[in-house]
């Protein structure tokens, strides 16, 4: 794995590890950054339906899933952390515009 893949992470059934407006179920997220050293990767999840219109969301322009054509969006109001046992698989490798758009955009939201 690296920064930019677009990994399937279960993100934790929803009503035990997920509360209120948090992501949870399988999905897709984008790796932002890994933490190795303790097996871990900082994530942004993916979406098809644009939830609101926040500027910590992102429309990705790269189809990823061969089994759909609906946009994505990163949301990147919904960042964390996760242990690599979460990770399922890697589905690709999110292209250079998409991925500074993210980090971008993170940048943004904290104010950094």
């Amino acid at each position: 794995m690296k920064e930019g893949d677009i990994i399937l992470v279960d993100l934790g059934e929803i009503g035990k590890e997920v509360k209120g407006h948090e992501l949870g179920k399988t999905r897709p997220c984008v790796i932002v950054k890994l933490l190795n050293q303790i097996q871990m990767a900082v994530v942004v999840p993916l979406s098809h339906g644009k939830p609101a219109n926040l500027f910590t969301i992102v429309e990705i322009e790269q189809n990823f899933e061969s089994t759909s054509n609906k946009p994505s969006y990163a949301l990147c109001h919904q960042i964390r952390s996760i242990s690599f046992n979460r990770v399922l698989k890697k589905l690709d490798t999110l292209n250079e515009k998409n991925y500074n758009s993210i980090l971008l955009t993170i940048l943004d939201f904290f104010q950094i």
